[in-house]
Order: C-alpha cells, then sequence, then structure tokens
C-alpha cells in the first residue's frame, strides 16, 4: 500500500537561503582583523624605530660615549641597533628575544644617566674649588684621576668594582683625625696592656729629712709591649679611612719634618732597614712615639734599699782564711763573674744597652740566677739574654729583677751546703773517732803494690 505523505509537508522550506550577508560580514571581520594586525605592526614599528631617538647622550662625557678599550655608549647603541634589524620580527613578536632587546635597551638607559651624573659631580666639584669652597688633598685627587675614567672602565669604581665614589669619599665628608679621636685611637691599639715601673737607682738619693733612699721612676711599656701596640695601630689603621688621611698627608707635605722622627721611632722596633713609606706604617711610627713616653714619672722610698746594701756586705766567715769580718764578698758575687761578658749592643725599642747573652752563662750559675726558673730572659731577634742596669743587677722578662746581693746570698748558701756536705761524707757521726789513715795502701792480694 503505497503511503500518503501529508500535503504541504515541506512546503515551509522551499525559499532559497541567501549567504551572501554571512560572507560579507565574515569578510568584514578579516578586514577589521588584518587592519588591527597592520596597525599593531606598524606600532610596534614605530615603536622601536623611534626607541634609539629616546637615547639622548646630549650631557654624556666624551670618555663614556667612546672608549677605545671597552668600547662605550655609542658601540652599544650601535651593536643595539643591529640587533633590531636583523632580529625584527622576532623581537616584535615578543618573548625572549624582546626581553633581551629591551634589556640592553635599559642598559644603554642607565649607562647614558651614569655617565650624566659623573659629569655633574665633576662640575659641582669643579665649581667649589674656583670659588674658594674647597681644597682637595692627595686623597681626593687620587679619587677624581678615578672618577675621570670611563664608566667602562672597571678601575673608575670602588674596590668592589661596582660602587660609585661620591661626595661621602672625598676630605670634607671624612672626620678629622683631631686629638680626641687620636686618644681613642691609641687607645684602642694599647688594649689591655699595662705600663710597669723602671726605677733609675743610679740617680738615687737620701732624703735630708727622713734619712731614707729615694729612688726616681717612670712607669713606662716594656719593649715587647711597645711592638705589639704599633702591630695592633697598623690593623686599626688600615680600615680607618680618616687616619690614612691624616698619615698620607704628613707623607706627602715636603715641609714636614715629622716623616724623619716617625722613621726613626719605625726603625727602633722593626729594624734599621725599615722606612715609613705607607700611611699604615707612619701610624704606627707614632704609634711606637706614643708608647715610649713615660706614663708617670715619680720618686719612691726604696724601703728594701738599706737590706739590700747590708746584703752586699754580708760578713764572710765561713774559716776560708779570708778573715772574720771581712765585706769582701767577692767570692760570692756570681753576676760579677760574668762582667767581662756584658757586651753593648743596640736592642729595637732601648737603643744602646748592656746585655749579657744567655749562651754565656754556665748552666748551673743561670739555675741560680733565674731562680730556678722564676726570672726569664729576654728575647730581641737573635738575642736572648738579660739587661744589665746601671746599679749592676740583672733584669729578665717582663722587667723582673735579678738582684746582685740576691744572687750572692744563694750562691753563698749554696756553697756552705756544699761544703757542710763534702764534711758529712768525710767527718765521723759525732761521738765516734776519727778513722786512722793507713800509712800504706793494702790492696786485695794483700800487698802493698801490684
Amino acid at each position: 500500500m503505497a503511503v500518503q505523505l501529508p500535503q504541504g509537508l515541506y512546503s515551509h522550506y522551499t525559499n532559497v537561503f541567501d549567504t551572501t550577508p554571512l560572507m560579507q560580514a565574515n569578510l568584514q571581520r578579516k578586514q577589521q582583523l588584518e587592519a588591527k594586525k597592520q596597525a599593531k605592526e606598524e606600532a610596534l614599528n614605530q615603536y622601536f624605530n623611534e626607541l634609539p631617538n629616546k637615547l639622548n647622550t646630549a650631557g654624556v662625557r666624551q670618555q663614556d660615549l667612546y672608549d677605545p678599550k671597552y668600547g662605550g655608549i655609542t658601540k652599544e647603541i650601535e651593536d643595539w641597533s643591529t640587533q633590531w634589524k636583523l632580529n625584527a620580527d622576532a623581537i616584535k613578536r615578543g618573548g625572549v628575544a624582546q626581553q633581551e632587546h629591551m634589556a640592553r635597551y635599559n642598559n644603554i638607559l642607565r649607562k647614558i644617566d651614569q655617565s650624566k651624573q659623573r659629569a655633574k659631580f665633576e662640575l659641582e666639584l669643579g665649581k667649589a674649588k674656583f670659588e674658594g669652597k674647597y681644597d682637595p688633598d692627595d686623597d681626593d685627587l687620587n679619587v677624581l684621576q678615578t672618577v675621570s675614567r670611563s664608566i667602562y672602565d672597571p678601575a673608575s669604581y670602588k674596590q668592589d668594582g661596582v660602587s660609585e665614589y661620591g661626595f661621602q669619599d672625598l676630605s670634607p665628608a671624612i672626620p678629622k683625625f683631631d686629638a680626641k679621636k687620636q686618644v681613642e685611637f691609641f687607645k684602642a691599639a694599647t688594649g689591655n696592656l699595662s705600663a710597669g715601673k723602671v726605677y733609675d737607682y743610679g740617680k738615687k738619693y737620701t732624703s735630708p729629712t727622713s734619712g731614707q733612699v729615694i729612688v726616681p721612676f717612670q712607669k713606662t711599656y716594656n719593649p715587647q709591649q711597645v711592638k705589639a701596640i704599633a702591630d695592633e695601630a697598623g690593623k686599626l689603621a688600615m680600615t680607618d679611612e680618616s687616619v690614612l688621611r691624616h698619615y698620607n698627608k704628613i707623607l706627602n707635605d715636603p715641609k714636614s719634618d715629622e716623616w724623619v722622627e716617625l722613621n726613626k721611632a719605625y726603625q727602633s722596633v722593626y729594624g734599621d732597614k725599615a722606612i715609613v713609606s705607607t700611611p699604615v706604617q707612619a701610624a704606627q711610627a707614632d704609634a711606637i712615639l706614643r708608647a715610649s713616653v713615660p706614663l708617670e714619672v715619680g720618686e719612691e722610698q726604696e724601703i728594701n734599699y738599706a737590706q739590700r746594701q747590708q746584703d752586699k756586705r754580708i760578713n764572710i766567715s765561713l774559716n776560708t782564711g779570708k778573715g772574720a769580718g771581712s765585706e769582701d764578698i767577692s767570692d760570692y758575687d756570681l753576676l760579677s763573674r760574668y762582667d767581662n761578658k756584658v757586651k753593648g749592643v743596640s736592642l729595637l725599642g732601648l737603643g744602646n744597652v748592656k746585655f749579657i747573652e744567655l749562651k754565656d752563662i754556665g748552666a748551673q750559675d743561670l739555675k741560680l740566677i733565674s731562680a730556678d726558673g722564676a726570672v726569664s730572659p729576654y728575647k730581641f731577634g737573635d738575642y736572648r739574654g738579660f739587661l744589665v742596669r746601671d746599679d749592676g743587677d740583672w733584669e729578665g722578662s717582663g722587667g723582673k729583677v735579678v738582684s746582685r746581693s740576691n744572687v750572692a746570698r744563694a750562691n753563698l748558701d749554696r756553697t756552705t751546703v756544699s761544703e757542710a756536705n763534702r764534711l758529712k761524707k768525710i767527718l765521723p757521726p759525732k761521738g765516734q773517732p776519727k778513722p786512722t789513715t793507713p800509712s800504706k795502701l793494702i790492696f786485695p792480694n794483700g800487698k802493698t803494690n801490684f
């Protein structure tokens, strides 16, 4: 049976569909996108093409525009422009290429600004100089010479290689090494060291009122302490700009006589061949001079002096044949036996002094002299031994005194003990008869001879 479709079933779709408006709309959209793309392209081209015009080099120093060794701003601009021409499409697309291109551009801008700032710095200093408001010292001239180099020269920066010099690095901005700062500086160099008293027995006198012996003294640092102070002063000076500038000015002043005095002081500690040629060494020399000045000068009553003199007049009566009541202790005055070994030497920090070297003292005597190690010898370079004072006493490390009389008494005691021990071996115990001495020597074989 045939299927009968409803009449007019497809009659609603018999009209022809017109696609022209859609095609026109799509075409218009494409045209708009293309125009937008073209505008963007033109904008990018215009932006990148005009970038070089924004690199205003007016006011840039000539040495920064062109540096025959390191290039310069002009060369950086040329290289950057060439990169744009060769990689324009990649740069306009964005990404890494564009980032690198803009990074180089910004770096050129920084270089231009840096050069202009240096030019401004130099101009202001020159103006202040001509107006009499600024008098550069030698250190300032070094700074100015450094700043005058190209910004591409690594030597135009501070020691860190990146920091710029400025007004804060010039003498007007650096505190003066005045009297107050000098006191603080040398106090820091001295640290916890304490000066000791040195008595001058050669200038002793008896007070007419008290009858007591008065001995002059000076409170000073010993040679080892003086060197320690100088060493520390050198370390402190290295990091103190005001100290360095102060002594550098002295070193570079042709009219100053201070260098001669400083050099003598420096050689007294560091040797005759040492020369003060740097601000640090000059600071060390000044520290030596200051440390060598007595902190205190005075007089003291020598309470034990009378006893010491009495010790030197010890009555020797040991049945030695010298006779009772003799005041001659030469047999027991151990130090005097080395008088012929005493020599004049020049020691660092002390100058010319009398000295007895350790190698010239007998081992047994040294034990007695040093009070069994209680007094250590001095060590000055190649010299090791004791200073010999004007009163005849010796001086060991730390200013410890080797008393002539005390050593004599110790030697007396040693001699007495030795003699007593010898006699003890020879003489029989008390109450026992003395052994008889045979007239002939009898050997074990019963014979008187071999």
